[in-house]
């Protein structure tokens, strides 16, 4: 209760740096040959000169891996840039740094580090769905994972693989982490780079994530190359921007009845295929439509766009001709 009065009396001041207390998640195990491996496996580590810049290596160091940095101080200006791993162009640093110091693991932290994107010793960039199977099928059983309707199919598949069941929401990190806590999920996934995890609260922390995929190449004895390996990337574009300007949501309706297909009006217009899937967005930050495909092979995926957008053809061949520059056609 509010009574208007202003309590009197001494308070204390404590100061803390962010580096302070335990510096270590996730310690080393108890077992001989797993602390070796750890030691063994060399960590390029791009914090991007954001805010676990200095945490992350001692973190790491102290877990028992053997780090290298590309950074070592905060850079609150960014003038490297916007510190946005899930920007492929913002990892080829990072990939030369493993393919030069033959590192096992390029780990990549945003700004803020609750998102982190993995690169493996070949120098691929491990998606986030990857690593979301890796997690199913390595730690859960029967688990129950949220993801983002623009991820690849092959997480709602881990999901299922595994006894459990997968839930698919819109994208954004407050949809996938609010729906982790009413539901009493296991684990989630944004196609940004958020992992969640329902022992964290819903929590989501690409530190956290780093020391369990790392534990995880320790305890299988597998590099994460090989890993990936076993979890092959399918037909799928990259997010498809194109400028649009006239009544957004008219289109969307024109585009969902003439379709066909399973058609979703979660989060725009989503209509799944027996060969895969086709997913259009208004953007929340330009007058522009996102576009999203998957589809077993290039042939499905083609045919898949060209019946998603029959009913606009001028739309149909703009977003065709950007698939095509990505290389997914």
């Amino acid at each position: 209760t509010c009574t208007g009065k202003i309590p009197s009396g001494r308070g204390r001041v404590s100061e803390a740096t962010g580096s302070d207390g335990p510096p270590s998640v996730v310690g080393p195990g108890s077992a001989a040959g797993d602390n070796a491996r750890r030691a063994r496996l060399q960590v390029s580590l791009d914090s991007m000169a954001g805010a676990f810049t200095e945490i992350a290596p001692r973190v790491l160091r102290s877990a028992g891996y053997a780090v290298a940095s590309l950074v070592d101080r905060i850079d609150p200006d960014f003038t490297r840039g916007a510190p946005n791993p899930a920007n492929d162009r913002n990892l080829a640093l990072l990939a030369k740094h493993v393919r030069d110091h033959a590192s096992a693991v390029g780990v990549a932290l945003d700004g803020d580090g609750d998102r982190v994107i993995f690169v493996d010793g070949r120098g691929r960039i491990a998606r986030p769905e990857q690593i979301a199977v890796l997690l199913i099928r390595h730690l859960f059983s029967q688990p129950l994972v949220v993801y983002d309707l623009k991820c690849a199919s092959i997480v709602g598949q881990a999901a299922r693989d595994a006894g459990g069941r997968a839930l698919m929401q819109p994208s954004g990190h407050g949809f996938i982490k609010s729906t982790i806590i009413q539901q009493d999920a296991d684990l989630g996934v944004e196609v940004s780079g958020h992992h969640f995890y329902g022992s964290l609260g819903g929590g989501d922390d690409g530190l956290f994530t780093a020391l369990v995929l790392l534990e995880l190449i320790v305890r299988t004895g597998k590099s994460l190359a090989h890993l990936l390996d076993e979890v092959p990337w399918p037909c799928i574009t990259p997010d498809v921007r194109v400028p649009f300007r006239g009544e957004s949501q008219a289109l969307l309706e024109q585009i969902a009845t003439a379709c066909g297909g399973r058609v979703s009006r979660l989060d725009g217009v989503r209509a799944e295929y027996d060969e895969g899937w086709a997913l259009a967005r208004m953007s929340i930050t330009e007058p522009a439509i996102t576009f999203r495909f998957e589809g077993h092979d290039k042939i499905a995926l083609r045919a898949i766009v060209e019946r998603f957008l029959k009913s606009v053809p001028e739309l149909k061949e703009a977003v065709l001709e950007r698939i095509e520059q990505t290389g997914s056609l």
